[in-house]
């Protein structure tokens, strides 16, 4: 799923541990200009989404107002991108060209970002067992 409607502080604080930059929209049910937004958001996530890299994310500050207050939103709509869990840019208002412009630029950052590594824990090609019980000759 490219875009995650966010409802817990828990999952939103999964998400980003689990993505490298992170592309927030800070909206609410009643603000006209997030509705009119919203179609563009949608599209530039499914469009620019990088799996287990780049995801996109839309937060209720109704309903996590908490979060809108973490991290400082004042005016809705804002966007956030997130860099290793921080702030690294912001935008507010629903400019469709500033929006295309934030996307694109945490787009280009995530593309070229290196594979996250994997887990001290993900199996590796080789038996450490079989790697232990190799002898000179093996080598």
């Amino acid at each position: 799923m490219a875009l995650r409607n966010i409802s817990t502080t828990a999952e939103f604080q999964a998400l980003l541990k689990s993505h490298q930059y992170v592309v927030a929209d800070f909206w609410a049910s009643w603000c006209g200009p997030c509705k009119a937004i919203a179609p563009l958001f949608q599209t530039l996530s499914s469009a620019s989404a990088v799996p287990d890299k780049l995801a996109f994310a839309k937060i209720d500050i109704e309903e996590l107002n908490e979060l809108a207050q973490e991290y400082g939103v004042s005016s809705i709509p804002t966007f956030v991108v997130f860099e290793g869990g921080k702030v690294m840019d912001q935008m507010k208002g629903a400019v469709p060209a500033k929006l295309n412009e934030l996307v694109k630029a945490a787009n280009a950052k995530a593309t070229a970002a290196p594979a996250t590594a994997a887990p001290a824990s993900a199996p590796t090609s080789e038996d450490p067992a079989k790697s232990a019980a190799k002898g000179p000759a093996d080598l």
